[in-house]
């Protein structure tokens, strides 16, 4: 790295994180934080299942204490949560989408209900971003229009080290 140089920072948010008792939860989360990582590039992560509230106070936290290039939002209802706190912060906000936050899901009527809620937040939360990411031309086309032009299609790969053909 040249003289002067400053690395750049990522902040990492996401509502999946391995942790102990669910160690396969948001694996591809981590490993993408990890490529990252061997490529030089300073990433801090904030994570919080469920606990939307605490996962904006520690963001809102991160951001007042470093100053970050770019904050990855990993899930729409993550997005929608740490939105404003990056636009006061001043920091671009990237969101990748998963499937489920813009997709919804079945079940029962409570359940579909809040799938239903969380959906239409993750996809507000997109006019936040500086760009997004989704996984298939599926998800993109389920965007609303103004907002598939700073959309790419990145599908999660596979760790052909740890999966091979049988």
């Amino acid at each position: 790295m040249a003289a002067g140089t400053r690395r750049l920072r990522i902040l990492h948010v996401s509502n999946m994180w391995p942790e102990p008792g669910i160690p396969h939860f948001g694996v591809f989360v981590e490993s993408q934080v990890n490529s990252l990582r061997r490529r030089g590039i300073t990433c801090e992560v904030v994570h919080a299942r469920r606990d939307y509230l605490a996962l904006r106070r520690r963001t809102h936290e991160a951001l007042r204490g470093g100053a970050f290039d770019l904050v990855h939002a990993h899930f729409g209802y993550t997005a929608a949560v740490v939105a404003d706190v990056c636009a006061r912060s001043r920091t671009p906000l990237l969101v990748s989408y998963c499937g489920g936050d813009i997709n919804g899901e079945e079940g029962r009527v409570a359940r579909r209900t809040r799938s239903w809620v969380g959906s239409v937040a993750s996809r507000l939360a997109g006019f936040a971003a500086a760009a997004i990411i989704v996984k298939n031309t599926a998800m993109l086309e389920r965007l609303p229009r103004m907002l598939r032009k700073r959309t790419e299609i990145i599908p999660n790969g596979v760790d052909l080290d740890c999966f091979v053909r049988a």
